[in-house]
This record gives C-alpha cells, sequence and structure tokens, in this order.
C-alpha cells in the first residue's frame, strides 16, 4: 500500500492491486459501488469459481454440485 498520504483516499488500478487494499480501494468508496458488484457476482458467478484473484465477498453463496465431492477444485 502506498504510505504517506495518511487521511487521503487510497486507489488502485485493480490489476496492479497486491491484495492487501480495502475493496473501497480497488472498487470505489461510493456505497453503491460495492453492492451492484455483489449483486452482479451473486447473478453471474453464484458458485465462486471466478473468486481467484480479487474476489467480492457475496452477502450468500450458493452450494454447487460437486463442491463437497473428493477433487473438487476451483479453476
Amino acid at each position: 500500500m502506498a504510505r504517506g498520504n495518511e487521511g487521503q483516499e487510497l486507489h488502485t488500478y485493480v490489476n496492479y492491486a497486491w491484495g492487501d487494499e480495502s475493496l473501497q480501494a480497488r472498487y470505489g468508496y461510493e456505497p453503491w459501488r460495492l453492492q451492484k458488484l455483489r449483486e452482479l457476482k451473486t447473478k453471474y458467478d453464484p458458485c465462486g469459481k471466478f473468486d481467484f484473484f480479487n474476489p467480492i465477498p457475496q452477502a450468500r453463496r450458493t452450494r454447487c454440485r460437486g463442491q463437497d465431492s473428493p477433487g473438487y477444485e476451483t479453476q
């Protein structure tokens, strides 16, 4: 994270994020932004198959076929 900017909002381009930035720094500080992203994530990726890079936490996760099976991998 950038140092020396205490009290200022940090803005990070998602592709250059290290992962220790806040969700707001990566996706925007307006509350509606994260809400909209969570809704889209729930609609289009309910099983979380694309959670490997800068994931957007969802309020609820759909239980998908095969997740509890041995050998299940999220790729």
